[in-house]
């Protein structure tokens, strides 16, 4: 058995392997069209660059300013190229694995607890695209930790709390992460340095807010805060984080009245850091109660195995690395991460880059005039739509889904639509398999008849595009 761990072990065998698994998953996807989970952050965020408008004021969608902060930064240097999100997605990919790995050299089996974790990382049960927020986030929350180890000045304790902050804005499932280095002062009593990492953590906000003043959305971005406070189930989440304090606070202080020394957990510094940010990231996780098994659970992966790295951190015995074993393949779906490997098809080929927006090209012509006039109905691939041609949407709310609009918005849009109807609606309802992502006939009987309104005030074109025919139609029209 111990051979076994010395040769899963061997940095050459690591270094190889992890290689070989990057190339081979990454083939699936790196020469595909930007999905529409890229290009619902993609456009707001390069928006002003194309005079096509702002995110919140324009494009109302639930993700945090740091997105959209990050592509609008991103254009300088790549332009709106696919190849640039490409270098980018590689880049951030492979150097979260590099810090995910000088983080677990931290601890004593540390490669072992690593290889298991980079096999999950990048199954494509959670990475199958470019640029993924999830993934984004994590690069930025792990850079600042590494930061934090890495540098020797009090410099470390601006930086790392400032990266971290600007992780939280890129995905909020990070928040209590972000803290991470300003709760272990407050724990070991650290408080010469803690005015810096406050200030390191201001500047990160410091920095949304000038992005936010820059284009006038402050209030907008502020409203989208409390708009997410009616969307999610707030008052279940603060139950939950409730009965995690409970549970925590009486064992937090009976190990601690009892010393740690007497349970053998003795931990370096950076072991008690990694540790807490794991944990405030799983217990973050929880507490939402978000457990998809896709690009959302990303950041807990590396953390799972932190945390359960104690049950070998003595010696590699049998049972603690069954436990191991075990814990981690019900709480991160083994069978669906292994599995997914197998539907990994490699594409190699150059020519499809960028295909879907060459193809959708063709019919600029026909949509010319029509910017700030088309209504998208439905779908995530509405995001992708104006993407590929460019064009402003009728409404900020460009992303028609219960999910992510309030019911004060759901009929701010339907006011839109009575004063001033859009002159181009794409509209699949008439499909019965028409990919909404939601009931849309239960949408429709309850907020907008989409499908009344189309029958009686429009003209079907072609396909699932209909034209207005009379704006009095619709002025006149109980939908």
């Amino acid at each position: 058995m111990n051979r076994l761990f010395e040769f899963l072990e061997n940095k050459y065998f690591q270094t190889i392997f992890v290689f070989i698994i990057i190339a081979y998953t990454i083939s699936d996807y790196i020469f595909d069209p930007l999905t529409h989970m890229t290009t619902a952050n993609v456009f707001p965020g390069i928006a002003p660059h194309l005079d096509l408008g702002v995110p919140y004021k324009d494009y109302w969608d639930v993700y945090p300013p740091g997105i959209y902060l990050f592509y609008y930064l991103l254009y300088f240097v790549g332009r709106d190229l696919q190849v640039s999100y490409i270098i980018t997605h590689i880049f951030v990919l492979i150097f979260t694995i590099i810090i995910a790995f000088n983080l677990s050299r931290y601890f004593k089996n540390g490669r072992l607890i690593f290889l298991f974790g980079v096999i999950y990382f990048l199954s494509p049960l959670y990475i199958d695209y470019l640029m993924i927020n999830d993934l984004i986030a994590l690069f930025f929350s792990y850079l600042g930790l590494i930061c934090f180890f890495k540098l020797e000045n009090r410099k470390k304790y601006i930086i790392s709390n400032f990266l971290m902050t600007f992780s939280f804005f890129i995905k909020e499932t990070l928040i209590f992460a972000a803290l991470s280095i300003l709760v272990l002062q407050l724990l070991q009593k650290d408080y010469k340095n803690i005015g810096l990492s406050i200030l390191g953590s201001s500047l990160g906000i410091l920095l949304i807010y000038i992005y936010s003043v820059y284009f006038s959305i402050e209030q907008f971005v502020i409203q989208s805060y409390l708009n997410k406070v009616q969307l999610f189930d707030f008052i279940e989440i603060l139950r939950r984080y409730a009965l995690i304090f409970l549970i925590t606070l009486p064992i937090f202080i009976y190990i601690r009245k009892k010393r740690f020394t007497k349970y053998n957990i003795n931990l370096s510094e950076p072991e008690k850091l990694i540790y807490l940010h794991s944990l405030l990231l799983i217990i973050s996780f929880y507490a939402i109660g978000k457990d998809d098994g896709g690009h959302f659970d990303i950041p807990k992966i590396f953390a799972t195995f932190f945390l359960l790295n104690i049950l070998i951190n003595k010696k590699k015995s049998f049972i603690g690395l069954l436990l191991l074993f075990l814990i981690s393949s019900y709480y991160l779906k083994i069978n669906h991460s292994l599995y997914s490997y197998t539907l990994i098809e490699p594409n190699i080929n150059v020519e499809s880059l960028d295909k879907s927006r060459q193809t959708q090209k063709s019919h600029i012509d026909t949509l010319s005039n029509m910017d700030g006039n088309v209504l998208f109905l439905y779908g995530w691939g509405s995001t992708s739509f104006f993407y590929n041609y460019e064009l402003r949407p009728y409404s900020k709310y460009w992303l028609v889904h219960p999910q992510i609009l309030t019911e004060e918005q759901i009929f701010d849009l339907k006011n839109n639509i009575l004063s001033n109807p859009p002159l181009l609606i794409r509209y699949c309802g008439f499909d019965k398999d028409c990919p909404a992502g939601f009931d849309f006939s239960e949408f429709e009987s309850k907020y907008i008849d989409f499908r009344y309104l189309v029958t009686e005030c429009y003209e079907n074109l072609e396909g699932r595009f209909y034209e207005l025919k009379s704006k009095a139609c619709v002025k006149s029209l109980n939908f």
